[in-house]
Order: C-alpha cells, then structure tokens, then sequence
C-alpha cells in the first residue's frame, strides 16, 4: 500500500520516500501495549540512574520547578512534577475512559456477564490488597497509603502478556485489558473520595454544570472538538481547584465525548461514490489538483464525509494513543520512578511496614482478591468466563495485575506528599512487587499455557 501512494505522487522527494517507509513500521509499532511497555522500562532505568548519580539534584530541581499564569492579582501555578502527575495523566485516564465507553458499547464488554465478571475480578484486586496494607500498617507512619498496592500497571501487564502471544487466547488479553481499565477507574474513584485535600463546594458546584453542558452538547449533537476540549478544561481547572485530584475529570470528560456518527453508513457509502464519480469526470482535464478549485473543493467534501462517518470518540481515541504511549507515561516515569537506593534504604527496606505491606498487597493480595472473586462471580452465576479461557488461565493474569509499577507510584506521591522517606520505602516495595509479579506471572503463563497452534495464532493476530 504504501509503495502504491508514493508511486502515485511524482513530487514526493527521495527523503520523504524514505520517511514514509519508516514512519509506517513505527506508526504501527507505537500503536501496541509492549511499545508503552518498553518506553517505560527504558525511562524508569534513566531515572534510577539520574537518581543515583550528582545528576540527582538537578533532575529534583527540575521537578520542583513553578510554571504558571499570573494577571495582576489572579495567579495559577503548579510544579513541574504536578503538571505531569495532575495535568497530562488526566489524558491518560480520559483515553482509559474513552477505551472503556468504546468497549462496553460495541466491543468486547457488550456481553453484560462477561463485563461483570471483569467488574468483580477487579474490585477483588482493589479491596485485598488494601486490606493486605491495611493490617500491616495500621496504626502506623504508612498507614494512608493503604491505596498503593490496589493499582495495576497497564503498559507493563498487557505487554509481559504479549510476550507470550503464541500461547494467550485473545480473549485472556481482553479481560487483562477489561481489569486493567477497571482498575485504573477505580483508582480514580479512590484517589477522588480518600485522597482529595479539603473540598469546596462552589468549585464542586462549577465541575457539576460543566459536566451538564458537555451532556447537553453531546445530545445536542455538538461534534466540534474544540467545544469538548474547552470545556474539559474548565472541568479540569474547577476539579482541581475543589480540592479533589484532577485526573478525575478525564474520566469524566470522556464520558460525554459523542459515540456516534453524524452521517449513517449507507449515506456515506452514497455520499462518497457520487463525489469520487464527480471527481472522476473532471479527471478528463489535463489541470493539476493545485489548478483546480473545483479538484480541491471535492477532495474537501470527501474529507468531510470520512469525518461525519467516524465518530468522536474513535478519533479522539487514536489521536492520543501514540503521545500518551511514546511521551505522558515516560515522562512520569522519568519524574517519579527514580529514588537513591543505598545501603540504608535496602536495610530499612527490609524490616519497613510500608515496603512489606505492598509487596504483600501487589504479589498476594492481587492474585488473591482476583482469584477469589472471580470464582464467586463464576459459581454464583453472576459472570462468566469469556470465550476460549479458563479458570486457570485468570491465575496468570491475577499475577501479572500485581505489576503496580507507575499506577503505584501515582498513588505513593499522593499518600505521602510532604514525606519524601516514605515515598522512597514505598518505591522500593513497588519495584520489588512488579519484579516479582511479572516474573510469577511469565512462568505460570510459561509452564501452564500450551502453545497455540499456528493456525488459531494468525486468526488472533
């Protein structure tokens, strides 16, 4: 296909061949779950390495740093650090909302059991992991962050689980991806009721009638994206300002972002032939496309056409796959992964609430709450299993959900925010449960798994 378009353009230079060539792979690579994986894993080393090197204090100097707007008296500023945990993760948890609305009205969580299970399988991997932490650190220095091992790292599970595509049903990495999206929201739920800081009312207030204008815009049939973008950052600036963490108005957001075209199929389909049969007489004419108004105006149309066809929803949903997987979630992994590991640290490490209580919560307490859960689900009816995996197969993903990495990171930087000591022990937890988890989870998946055959692999792909 491509070789076809760069034939078809006679001014398109050696260069921009070789681009197109290039770009093409790369598109398509950035696109899968292990890209974001693998971007993390390279920025969270090139954090611990600044971490632990006399680079430190100037990467914390960074992270320190105010950007703002100021008008006379009126003045808006965050650290450098709170942009990018509070202002470009809310894009992280609107596309998971977007993924999450696509899914459960045409996708694969249209099946209401199904869905239900997933439901359940992910409350189970929030509540005893908690509890784990909780008994653990009751009544003690660590105490709030009971929230840090009920997180599930999405890029990294999804993409340890693509490792082993040869022998993963389609169906296990939907219900990976179903949990893990579940579980990010119910992150946020947490995060919005028992991490908020003192709450106002009248920005509470504001967020609510913003909320009611992107509803009353979505049923209106408002398509501008612009309208929504506007008025997810009013949501945005009024979320924040009532004291409630930020990123909840991404999952908000995307909730009023339309679902549906505003031509049906069968218009486009007619639509688009009589354009390009138009176009196909005026062909005849030996006048270039840049000579030709009319040319110009009916390739317009077209553009238009495919854009009224799609909806918004999609569109807003591939446009931020690619910056989020290649730039929000390195970035973060770059300003919050890193810590100094010392002597100190590791001993204290040993014997600290905080450190024991997560790897307790992410490496026993996720597969446990999962495990348990889902079986319940199962036996009482209220779920059932989707097409191609078994009760077994949930076992291996139950471990790899234990990978809590940048999620519980988010989480440790909110429950200890003027404690940097016991963000330290609870990232030296996080990074031995993720390790830990990924690794349980490739060897179940190894040794209980049977290669898939050829044939059912090519399907899947």
């Amino acid at each position: 296909m491509d070789k076809i378009i760069c034939a078809d353009v006679p001014f398109q230079t050696l260069l921009e061949r070789r681009l197109s060539y290039f770009l093409s792979p790369l598109e398509s690579f950035v696109h899968k779950q292990t890209t974001s994986g693998i971007l993390l894993v390279a920025f969270s080393i090139i954090a611990f390495v600044l971490s632990n090197s006399p680079w430190q204090s100037f990467l914390q100097h960074i992270n320190l740093a105010q950007l703002g707007l100021a008008v006379d008296e009126w003045e808006f500023s965050l650290s450098i650090n709170d942009w990018i945990s509070q202002g470009l993760m809310t894009l992280f948890f609107f596309l998971t909302g977007l993924e999450l609305k696509r899914e459960i009205i045409a996708g694969k969580l249209s099946e209401t059991r199904e869905v239900k299970l997933v439901c359940a399988s992910a409350l189970g991997g929030i509540l005893i992991p908690a509890f784990f932490y909780f008994l653990i650190n009751r009544n003690g220095p660590g105490e709030h962050g009971w929230g840090i091992p009920t997180a599930t790292d999405t890029a990294f599970a999804i993409g340890i689980l693509a490792l082993f595509a040869r022998r993963v049903s389609i169906g296990l990495t939907i219900f990976l991806t179903a949990l893990a999206i579940f579980d990010d929201i119910g992150a946020i739920v947490v995060i919005s009721i028992f991490y908020a800081h003192e709450v106002s009312a009248p920005a509470i207030m504001a967020a609510g009638f913003i909320i009611l204008c992107l509803f009353f815009a979505n049923k209106s049939g408002i398509r501008a994206g612009w309208a929504y973008g506007i008025m997810g950052i009013l949501l945005w600036l009024c979320v924040q300002q009532a004291g409630i963490h930020p990123t909840l108005s991404g999952l908000l957001l995307a909730m009023t972002i339309p679902a549906r075209a505003s031509i049906s199929q069968s218009r486009f389909i007619t639509n688009i032939r009589s354009l390009i049969t138009r176009f196909e007489q005026k062909q005849e004419s030996d006048i270039s496309m840049l000579g030709s108004s009319s040319k110009h105006s009916l390739v317009s149309d077209i553009g238009q056409n495919v854009q009224a066809a799609s909806t918004p929803l999609q569109r807003w949903e591939m446009g931020l796959i690619v910056p989020i997987a290649i730039i929000i979630l390195p970035l973060f992994a770059l300003f919050n992964a890193g810590f100094p590991i010392t002597q100190e640290l590791v001993i204290e490490g040993i014997s600290s609430p905080i450190t024991i209580g997560i790897i307790a919560g992410l490496v026993i307490g996720k597969p446990v709450g999962i495990l348990m859960f889902s079986y319940m689900a199962l036996k009482s009816g209220f779920g059932k299993l989707p097409q191609g995996v078994r009760f077994k197969d949930i076992v291996g993903v139950s471990m790899l959900a234990g990978i809590g990495f940048t999620m519980s990171i988010f989480f440790a930087t909110l429950s200890f925010p003027e404690n940097d000591d016991l963000i330290e022990l609870a990232k030296l937890g996080i990074l031995i449960a993720s390790l830990v988890s990924a690794l349980l989870g490739s060897l179940w998946i190894y040794t209980q798994f049977p290669r898939l055959d050829s044939e059912k692999t090519a399907a899947q792909s």
